[in-house]
């Protein structure tokens, strides 16, 4: 069962993954895969009784259901039917005509008029089943004095029995598709709000997307949303409740009398009162869980990202115990909020017995007579009221929860947007200059005294080349974010003319396949295709990998390397036929020979007549320009990402398992004991398969919905960009229709199951009762047979609840189902060996030995690493180059033990690596890696993590990595502010960052993994210097693709292919004209001449 689980959700998976990236026009969500809606065409007779789930059911029965299984949704379920009546009544209710004024009040009046239709029968429906409830309980006193009668007319015993079932029957109908209409409502309030924040979310500016994190972002969708459209269950309790209360007051009166009936009035305001208080306490011990929630899951969000970097630096424990701390002020709260709800429990099942305690002890101080009847209708009565007490106090409390999720997502909607008069856009071919900037001032920071960019001035004409060099900091992509409209302008005029393509320094890359994410939306022309990547020498790429361009690239291009990431997105700007193309420094991830190829062919060939502006640290590309721009001035850029699936796993169902799961145990064990388990068990084989599986389509659709919105978070400027935002917020439609698709019709499951319990209790109930009414009267004793009927009243409410709650509870069995299967993942091997732990002064030397070393990321994955055999010496310095996928970070990798070798060995001073425990390997070596990475916190926190330094010894490492003077200025010094992901840092101030790291830890080994690639030349040139100072003793491994950083290394091993194609020094491979080595030099001097 756990494998058919397992495949069930890969094939949920792989059917959303391999849905295109960006839809053309959807006119409607019914196209989408799915057999048309079962419930619009449906008969009423297979409306009133859920036939129409039947074939749905059936299907499931025979096999595990994938998403095209489901049915769609009828059209004014779906976001495409919802969402412009929903946009229209926000905007006739706001005074700007826009989100901007949104308030609770606004947005939930917004929903009503939007789901006015469904709410009102649900309301009938609703007044339908309280008034049918209570009817039972007014019969009973008839039924009893029937029975007593010695002559009793048939006639009249079996029109009681039929009353008695069909008010029953009534009341089960009713409730059932309350639910179901209810549950519709919900779906079409969650789809327009979670449509309505992800258009927002595309129109932010940029000051709105600094002050909230991209996990606060994805919360107000995967859980404001969320709350707002579970309300609507509740929606009617606060007037059907009192309604309830009224009837049972009502009923008690004309049985028992005015007294009595007061008696139970006040015992039930009591009952209601004492609920009260420790509601607050569990509303506040609530919040103050989901604030905690909040904290851990935006640290877990940014360790899950930064993964990698934890493990080569050796800091996942430190960071796991910070985790770890965050986990247990979460389950602090947690279990006091289970305490409290463990109370109201305990008040909810008790409230009948002290309700009926209070009114019989009343009756018999003032005489009363408790006669049969009246006290089985009243002790019936009781019964009922128990769901108003409980569910008002209840219903309070969900009317606070949606008011506060409503003001969330008020608050989001009324974040700042990008204004849309930032830049002039003039339509293609109305001037000869593409770009014009005059007396710009612009800041990322519009409180700062200190503008961003400030005097910019400068027209570039169509068809020209500009390059933008400048320092660290200086402003070079926040130059070309003013060009975009990113950055918010003070003051000045932008003024551009015809469409604009953008590459981002960092390349953003979307879930789903190569070929989708370089089409990027539009349309096939396979010439241009194929041209484009032949420009970004994508062919031999493509060739290696399984199934070429249709390969599906994992979250945030993950099965990638830097450089193809890189390429891929060039590919997409290139194929999007624009007139100005923005680069922001694209030839820092790949090596000389592929940089100066994608220059010479994109820039120089396939761009030669387009506005081309490209920001770059590569002197050797500055010549080939028509204008240099310099740039002297700091401060900064901003993208966000996310890990959706990791956090939404550790977010939801690690929420399931805290307090849903036990929650839905408790409930089960009082019905259990009261209704025996052979008839929970009726029905239950049919539906349990199907519902299993809607159950986990509903959770596989979830992820999908946050990963989108992460992604679309991340590259919000490349979207806007590319005017792709109609296109983003489509696909977002058929994302939430899937999700809609899956719970809409899992709820329909679960009221077709309940509506046949319903009717197998009424024909037992009503069975028994034609029983009562045709034996002999001396067989039946009427007080026995009364106590009967009081009981099964509430027979169906019994069965229905066990039912419900035992297939809820199997279904969110699937929580902890999903997390054993992620706990069961092979883990890395330890950390420590206590057997094997080296020296404290391991490595003394620095000698590492690799031997025939074989290395592939999977077993039916081919080799990246060949045989690899070399030595590098103690406190040598070795430069290793080669092309890009040649195997240069792969080497690193298995150096660090990232991943193992499948054959062959590494010696460290002559121990081999694989005998000690990871910990021990990686914390005795320093890296600064790839893709420099910064934890939010401060600048302290995050150069020296483990707060092993003092504050002279940081400062020390800050002015030897040159970046000591920049933080002197800001007035916070070791504890300037660090924002998710280090965003408030350029890249290359991130790198220096990395820098200072290894400067402190000072270990025997340093590994540079492009670790200037981000820096201008002159910073590069320091760097260097720096570490020939700092590490003279020491063993350096350089990989780089600029090749100056490598010329002064002692030697130089050329990876190709994952062998060794040459190993020498650096002399004496440019002596041989015919080396490798020597042709990679002469393209980076031909690339430097152009």
């Amino acid at each position: 069962e756990t494998r058919s689980s397992l495949v069930s959700v890969f094939r949920g998976y792989l059917f959303i993954m391999k849905q295109p990236l960006l839809e053309q026009e959807t006119s409607s969500s019914s196209e989408a895969t799915g057999t048309k809606s079962l419930f619009t065409d449906a008969g009423w007779f297979s409306i009133i009784t859920f036939s129409w789930m039947g074939p749905l059911l059936d299907l499931g029965r025979k096999k595990p259901l994938d998403l095209h299984d489901v049915p769609s949704l009828d059209d004014s379920d779906s976001v495409h039917g919802v969402l412009p009546n929903f946009k229209a009544k926000i905007v006739s209710n706001s005074a700007t005509g826009q989100f901007t004024d949104a308030t609770a009040v606004k947005l939930a009046k917004a929903i009503v008029l939007t789901t006015w239709k469904p709410i009102l029968v649900t309301a009938v429906y609703a007044l339908l089943s309280s008034v049918a409830s209570y009817v039972g309980p007014y019969l009973i006193e008839y039924f009893v004095d029937y029975l007593n009668k010695s002559s009793r007319s048939s006639r009249e015993g079996y029109l009681l029995a039929l009353t008695f079932v069909v008010a029953q029957l009534i009341e089960g109908l009713s409730t059932r598709h309350l639910q179901f209409r209810s549950k519709q409502v919900g779906v079409r309030a969650r789809s327009s709000l979670v449509a309505a924040i992800y258009q927002k979310g595309l129109a932010l500016s940029s000051q709105s997307r600094q002050s909230n994190s991209s996990g606060e972002m994805i919360n107000v969708v995967s859980l404001d949303a969320e709350c707002v459209g579970d309300f609507s269950r509740s929606m009617h309790d606060l007037w059907r409740l009192p309604v309830q209360i009224v009837l049972a007051m009502l009923l008690l009166y004309s049985t028992l009398g005015f007294c009595p009936a007061f008696a139970a009035l006040l015992a039930t305001a009591l009952t209601i009162g004492g609920n009260k208080p420790l509601g607050r306490m569990e509303q506040n011990y609530q919040e103050k869980m989901m604030s905690a929630k909040d904290v851990r899951m935006r640290a877990m969000s940014e360790i899950l990202q930064s993964m990698r970097i934890l493990k080569l630096q050796g800091w996942e424990m430190i960071f796991l115990s910070k985790i770890i701390e965050l986990r247990k002020v979460e389950m602090n709260w947690l279990k006091k909020n289970v305490y409290t709800s463990a109370m109201l429990l305990s008040i909810f099942f008790s409230a009948p017995a002290f309700v009926a305690m209070v009114t019989f002890g009343v009756c018999v101080l003032m005489g009363i007579p408790l006669e049969t009847g009246k006290v089985l209708c009243a002790l019936a009565t009781f019964r009922q009221l128990q769901t108003p007490i409980h569910g008002l106090p209840d219903a309070y409390s969900m009317i606070i929860q949606t008011k506060v999720s409503l003001d969330r997502i008020c608050s989001f909607l009324c974040l700042e947007e990008l204004p849309s008069d930032v830049v002039t856009k003039l339509p293609r071919g109305t001037t000869d200059v593409s770009i014009e900037v005059t007396s710009g001032q612009f800041s990322w920071n519009t409180s700062s005294q200190v503008p961003t960019l400030q005097d910019v001035n400068f027209h570039i004409r169509q068809g020209m080349r500009v390059a933008v060099c400048g320092t660290v900091g200086s402003g070079k992509s926040s130059l070309l974010s003013c060009i975009l409209g990113e950055i918010p302008k003070l003051s000045g005029e932008v003024k551009t003319c015809g469409r604009i393509s953008y590459v981002s320094q960092t390349p953003w890359i979307q879930s789903g396949k190569i070929e989708d994410n370089i089409l990027f939306g539009t349309e096939m022309n396979r010439e241009r295709y194929e041209k484009v990547l032949e420009a970004c020498s994508l062919i031999k790429d493509l060739d290696i990998l399984p199934f070429g361009d249709q390969t599906i690239i994992g979250e945030r291009g993950i099965n990638l390397s830097g450089g193809q990431k890189q390429r891929i997105q060039i590919a997409r700007a290139l194929y999007h036929d624009a007139d100005i193309y923005l680069f922001d420094d694209p030839f820092s991830a790949v090596d000389a020979h592929t940089g100066l190829h994608l220059f010479k062919e994109c820039l120089l060939g396939f761009l030669a007549s387009k506005t081309v502006v490209y920001v770059t640290h590569h002197v050797e590309f500055l010549p080939s320009a028509d204008v240099i721009m310099v740039c002297w001035k700091q401060i900064h850029g901003w993208i966000i990402n996310a890990e959706s699936r990791n956090k939404l796993q550790a977010s939801t169902d690690q929420s399931a398992v805290d307090t849903q799961i036990y929650d839905l145990m408790g409930y089960l064990l009082f019905p259990a004991i009261e209704i025996l388990g052979t008839i929970i068990l009726m029905s239950r084989q049919y539906y349990i398969s199907a519902a299993r599986e809607l159950q986990r389509l509903t959770g596989v659709c979830r992820a999908p919905v946050m990963q989108h919105f992460a992604e679309s978070i991340a590259g919000t400027t490349i979207i806007r960009c590319f005017g792709k935002e109609r296109e983003f917020i489509s696909w977002t439609g058929q994302l939430m229709d899937n999700l809609s698709r899956a719970s809409l019709y899992n709820a329909a499951a679960m009221e077709w199951l309940c509506f046949r319990l319903d009717f197998l209790s009424s024909f037992i109930f009503g069975f028994a009762l034609i029983l009562l009414v045709t034996l002999p009267t001396d067989l039946i004793d009427s007080k026995t047979a009364g106590l009967a009927v009081t009981y099964g009243l509430s027979l169906n409410m019994l069965l229905g609840w066990a039912i419900m709650v035992l297939c809820a509870l199997e279904n969110r069995m699937i929580s902890m189902e999903r997390i054993l299967q992620y706990m069961t993942i092979p883990s890395e091997p330890p950390l420590t060996i206590s057997e094997s732990r080296p020296d404290c002064r391991w490595p003394t030397k620095g000698e590492i030995e690799l031997r025939n070393l074989h290395v592939k990321y999977a077993p039916h994955l081919p080799l990246v690493l060949k045989g690899v055999t070399c030595t590098f010496s103690g406190g040598m310095k070795t430069g290793i180059v080669g092309r890009t996928g040649g195997g240069k970070s792969t080497l690193i990798q298995t150096l660090f033990r990232i991943v193992d070798p499948c054959i062959g060995q590494i010696l460290i001073d002559g121990v081999d690596i694989s005998t000690i425990g990871l910990h021990d390997l990686r914390t005795r070596l320093s890296i600064i890696p790839q893709d420099p990475v910064m934890f939010e916190g401060t600048l302290r926190s995050n150069i020296d993590p483990l707060d092993e330094y003092s504050d002279e010894q940081i400062w020390e490492a800050l002015d030897c990595c040159h970046l000591g003077d920049e933080v002197r200025k800001n007035e916070l010094k070791l504890d300037s502010t660090v924002t998710e992901n280090g965003e408030n840092w350029s890249a290359g101030q991130r790198q220096l960052v990395c820098l200072g790291r290894v400067i402190l830890k000072r270990r025997r080994i340093l590994v540079l993994d492009e670790a200037t690639s981000s820096v201008d030349p002159i910073t590069d040139s320091l760097i260097q210097k720096t570490l020939k100072q700092q590490f003279a003793e020491c063993t350096v491994i350089t990989i780089a693709h600029r090749i100056t950083s490598v010329l002064d290394s002692e030697r130089v091993i050329l990876l190709d292919n994952g062998e060794i194609a040459e190993n020498d020094s650096p002399a004496k491979l440019l002596e041989d004209s015919s080396s490798l080595f020597s042709k990679l030099v002469s393209e980076y001097t031909m690339g430097s001449k152009l």
